[in-house]
């Protein structure tokens, strides 16, 4: 049995109304594809839609992700650069006090050391007019020693410059190369940092 279906007409013209017979079930199954058709779009629109918004978060994210570690990096150099001449400072007045108060112990470091490849014969060491008797009086207090160790004064010698030699072996402590070593190290260190802010 066919099913009248009247369709609607958008022409001037009204006088001729449109009527078409379908099938039976013909209609229900226009009106189930035209369901489908319908949701299928919408799903694809919404599908859209999400992929688009997900897209622009994601991106909203990294470029704020980007501003924070850029913020850190950016605070990072400001406040090393910041400690640059406090370091410095404590470099040029700290480490002397510092260096000259090791100066005992780093010469004693240095004699076990060479005591310790087998030494055969004494030690000298050579040091400043004011850091010799302090060294003498020292390396007195060492015991259980095998060898004999001679201190003696050099007046060309500046504070904290000693030679320890020992048969076939010489080597030499230098305080203010060493601080002075560490004062250009930190200065250096700085400028790399100023160069990569620059650079950044």
């Amino acid at each position: 049995m066919a099913i009248p279906l009247k369709l609607d007409t958008f022409s001037a013209d009204t006088s001729d109304a449109s009527t078409v017979f379908l099938p039976k079930g013909r209609l229900d199954q226009l009106k189930i594809n035209t369901f489908q058709v319908g949701y299928d779009q919408g799903f694809s629109a919404a599908k859209s839609q999400f992929e688009t918004a997900s897209a622009l978060q994601a991106l909203d994210l990294s470029q704020k992700l980007q501003e924070v570690v850029f913020t850190h990096i950016e605070a990072r150099r400001n406040i090393i650069k910041a400690l640059e001449p406090v370091l410095i400072r404590l470099v040029d007045i700290v480490m002397p006090e510092l260096a000259n108060l090791a100066l005992c112990d780093i010469v004693t470091a240095q004699i076990s050391n060479i005591a310790s490849g087998g030494l055969i014969g004494d030690i000298v060491v050579s040091a400043s007019i004011a850091d010799a008797p302090i060294l003498a009086g020292f390396l007195k207090t060492l015991r259980d020693r095998n060898f004999g160790v001679t201190v003696i004064e050099n007046p060309s010698f500046a504070d904290g410059q000693v030679a320890i030699t020992a048969p076939d072996i010489e080597t030499h402590i230098n305080l203010d190369q060493a601080i002075d070593a560490t004062r250009q190290g930190l200065i250096e260190y700085f400028h790399l940092v100023s160069q990569e802010k620059s650079n950044g």
